[in-house]
């Protein structure tokens, strides 16, 4: 049962595209981190009866894994480079499962 679950939470995780740099020399990308930590962090913890029934977590150690399920904090007004504007809005949307 665990086994389940933890498939269904991977599909429905988020994975990024990773890390970029641009080559100054060439102007090309590089590809230098690759995308999905959060979705290979899923771990399912051993199953433990409990009474008449079973128990088993199913855990994500990511620091950031919070964040992504809930949503995060952020400041009004400061620029962010990778969207070209300023912030609006003092809360962050959690990601939307696919």
């Amino acid at each position: 049962m665990a086994g389940q679950v933890l498939s269904k939470v991977k599909k429905k995780t988020p994975v990024g595209e990773g890390v970029y740099a641009v080559d100054p020399a060439t102007g090309t990308r590089q590809k230098i981190a690759a995308g999905g930590t959060l979705h290979r962090g899923w771990n399912a913890a051993l199953s433990v009866r409990c009474g008449g029934t079973y128990e088993a977590k199913v855990l994500n150690n990511v620091k950031y894994a919070s964040y992504v399920e809930y949503g995060h904090r952020q400041y009004v007004g400061q620029f962010v480079p990778i969207l070209g504007k300023c912030l609006t809005k003092s809360w962050g949307p959690a990601e939307s499962p696919r």
